[in-house]
């Protein structure tokens, strides 16, 4: 993640042409061109001038370091062009030296012109464009070499810990840039050797280079920031005891601190920019703090993931102690809207921002020390005393618990009930966000609410609750948007499916009880819906319709789970979120059928969702209890039990013999001109066929749809125009057709067609959608299974 050396030397634009010479020679090129800067002199030292010397001759290089070490700060006053291209030069010669000339190396050790370096550098009248070739030359100095000889005499002396602790103007992005680069550069070097070269015992234990660097962690310029990151990160991969207790002891006392702190004000600022946030335009500010706080997320990660166990339990407790107990579960515990959590100055996340921060927390941080304390939070009907003492809303240090409630070192979990309340929300996204929670408990931690519940004693809250809250919304919860029913369908399977829930028997009957109550509830509730439409005849078969589209959409392909849970939008409105890449809009064709009010259409449409995930939560549970290998993502390929075969199979571009099929003549205007058609007249399909002028009595079909999902009207301005909208073709697409006939007769009668056939059609799939509905409703008596 850190950024190149070319990218940050990017950001002082005035010093490329003063260093094309030095990237010709450490790139390999044999020449470069004369630097306006250098004028005459440096174009003598590449070429070798009047002498015809070589090419960073050694007594070159001996000239330049007259002419630095003749510097005065006085100089300085009068221009820094000769000063920079001197250093530029000198670094120049000394990369070259390194891979053809020894002499070279050794000279620049003889004269110590790195302490002229450090010294020109401290110079407080040091133009900026001497400060920062210098920083530039040493970089490149220590990116470049490798003779390791070389290397150690760079870091020795203390010259480079006397640079790090210089004070520069860090206001000053372009001298930060380079002076973290540099940094970045020694730290790319550290090791078991050569740490003894920036770590001083004496005459106390000192790291510059680690304490310096750490001083801008939370700088505003994301270069910087990463810079910061990559030389802790190298710091901390150093097992050498003494460092390693130098840098603990800091990291303890402030590093990891500032960053927990730095963490949770991050979490503050999104949530201001998620609050009244209702619309797309708010979405930036959303998604610019929320990349921010994943930046340093990331960061945190990379720490635990060096496996240094003492880095990672106290960067774990001062993450929970200062940012997440505090802020993330207290935006839990105000879902309650209790205001007294907050002390009147501390601001309080919303429960949505809180919940979708906690499963970034479980997504990114995958650290059982830091996430099971959390997950205990969140999930346990008791909670260590430790742990319970420093919840939100826990019992004060000291205070007696009832002996009623209390086990040895346990007691209750006062901050559970308001979690519950998330998931009991009627608000879907806060819903949808516990649950999220919860599978990230089970998937990262392992953690559910059986494995402390089930050694206690008598208890006011089952450790069920959690699973039963969520098995009990497959009734409560509307579900009217597709995109959190998907989500709550991977959720229900990756918990509930779980082996560590299926091997509690007892967890098992209370599944399959609350599972069964709940599809037998959304069962009646559609058989009812579908009795009162049957009995509306024409004016209600607009169920089977949305029955046919949930069908499709319960069976479509899963979304991307963790890409969902991670994205920003969940803290818009449900409404507003963005259709995933891939969906088709809404038609803007009308409904199939003119029945039926929006509000009646969206209760059914919930009753139907409802019906199909309970009825293949249950099936997974039957092949569970049968032996059967449980796979939550089965069941794509099922056909749909409500379905009408047609008599004939037919295809588009097909080619056949007409014979006596009954049509009529109309007329298709299309961006190519207007062709003539033959409406066939057949009971299952609408047909458009093209005849064939080369052979008498033949046609090739060129639209072909099943009537039943095709509508037609007449066209009031002139009735000799049939509109025709064909919805869910073979091709996924609703289309729309206008035909043109010779009299207003003809046109009727291929409305009159149209409309009978496909009215028989769909009065067929209503009778198979109320038997279908009905066999389900007389399988739920069956006996549950132990």
């Amino acid at each position: 993640r850190a950024p190149s050396f070319s990218t940050v030397v990017g950001r002082a634009g005035t010093q490329r042409a003063a260093m094309a010479g030095l990237f010709g020679a450490i790139f390999g090129s044999s020449s470069s061109s004369t630097s306006s800067a250098g004028g005459p002199v440096a174009g003598a030292a590449r070429n070798g001038g009047a002498s015809g010397a070589p090419m960073y001759s050694f007594a070159r290089l001996q000239q330049l370091y007259e002419r630095l070490s003749k510097f005065r700060e006085s100089d300085l006053e009068k221009g820094s062009e000769a000063v920079v291209e001197t250093v530029r030069q000198i670094t120049e010669a000394l990369l070259w030296g390194e891979a053809h000339d020894a002499r070279f190396f050794d000279f620049f050790c003889e004269k110590t012109i790195l302490a002229d370096f450090v010294r020109v550098l401290s110079l407080a009248k040091a133009p900026k464009q001497v400060k920062l070739q210098l920083l530039q030359s040493l970089s490149m100095l220590l990116m470049n070499i490798k003779c390791q000889t070389s290397i150690y005499y760079l870091l020795s002396n203390n010259h480079i810990n006397r640079l790090i602790e210089t004070k520069l103007d860090f206001e000053d992005e372009d001298i930060l840039g380079y002076y973290l680069t540099f940094i970045k550069s020694l730290a790319m070097r550290l090791d078991n050797e050569t740490v003894k070269f920036f770590f001083l015992q004496h005459p106390k234990p000192h790291f510059p280079l680690y304490v310096e660097s750490t001083r801008f962690f939370d700088n505003r310029d994301q270069m910087v920031r990463t810079a910061v990151r990559t030389i802790t990160l190298q710091v901390y991969r150093v097992g050498d005891p003494l460092v390693r207790r130098f840098v603990l002891q800091h990291a303890a006392e402030s590093y990891f601190s500032e960053l927990a702190f730095y963490l949770r004000d991050l979490w503050l600022r999104m949530d201001v920019a998620a609050e009244g946030a209702e619309e797309q335009r708010h979405f930036v500010a959303i998604e610019r703090e929320h990349e921010l706080q994943v930046d340093l997320l990331i960061y945190l990660s990379d720490v635990f993931e060096l496996g240094v166990g003492e880095l990672t339990e106290v960067l774990a407790d001062r993450l929970l102690n200062c940012a997440m107990l505090p802020v993330l579960l207290k935006g839990v515990v105000a879902i309650n809207g209790d205001s007294a959590v907050g002390d009147g100055q501390t601001r309080i996340l919303a429960p949505r921002v809180a919940l979708f921060l906690i499963r970034q927390v479980f997504d990114i941080l995958r650290v059982p020390c830091l996430l099971a304390p959390l997950a205990s939070a969140l999930l346990q009907p008791f909670v260590p005393a430790a742990l319970a003492y420093v919840l939100p809303e826990g019992p004060s240090v000291g205070e007696a618990s009832p002996a009623a409630h209390m086990q040895e070192d346990i007691l209750p979990n006062w901050l559970r009930e308001h979690f519950v309340a998330c998931l009991e929300s009627p608000e879907d996204e806060i819903f949808l966000l516990a649950a999220v929670v919860v599978h990230g408990c089970l998937r990262y931690v392992g953690e559910t609410p059986l494995a402390l519940g089930a050694t206690l004693g008598p208890r006011k809250s089952s450790p069920l609750e959690v699973y039963l809250t969520l098995l009990h919304s497959l009734g409560r919860q509307p579900f009217q948007n597709l995109d959190i029913l998907r989500a709550f369908d991977k959720i229900l399977f990756d918990v509930l499916l779980d082996p560590i829930v299926l091997s509690n028997r007892q967890v098992r009957l209370e599944v399959w009880k609350a599972a069964l109550a709940g599809v037998r509830g959304a069962s009646s509730g559609l058989a009812e819906r579908l009795q009162a439409c049957r009995e509306l005849g024409d004016a209600g078969d607009w169920i089977y319709d949305v029955f046919a589209e949930e069908w499709a959409l319960h069976h479509a392909a899963m979304p991307e789970f963790l890409v969902f849970c991670a994205d920003p939008q969940r803290l818009l409105p449900a409404s507003v979120w963005v259709a995933p890449r891939g969906a088709s809009s809404s038609s803007s064709f009308p409904a199939l059928t003119a029945g039926g009010t929006q509000d009646a259409k969206g209760e059914a449409r919930g009753a139907v969702r409802a019906f199909l995930w309970g009825r293949r939560l249950l099936g997974r549970f039957a092949e569970h209890a049968a032996g059967l290998e449980v796979s939550p993502e089965d069941g794509g390929a099922e056909a749909s039990p409500v379905s009408v075969e047609p008599p004939q199979g037919f295809s588009e571009g097909e080619t056949f013999d007409l014979g006596a099929s009954p049509r009529i003549v109309c007329g298709v205007t299309s961006s190519k001109g207007k062709h003539t058609r033959y409406l066939l007249l057949d009971g299952f399909w609408f047909m458009l066929v093209q005849p064939d002028p080369s052979t008498s009595g033949w046609g090739t079909i060129k639209t072909l749809c099943p009537l039943w999902q095709v509508q037609s009207l007449v066209d009031r301005g002139d009735p000799r125009t049939l509109q025709i909208f064909m919805h869910n073709r073979a091709d996924k697409h609703d289309s729309q057709v206008t035909l043109t006939f010779e009299d207003v007769s003809r046109c009727l009668a291929a409305n009159e067609h149209v409309e009978k056939n496909r009215q028989q059609i769909r009065l067929e799939l209503m009778e198979k959608l109320v038997v279908f509905v009905d066999i389900c409703s007389e399988s739920l008596s069956v006996q549950i299974p132990t």
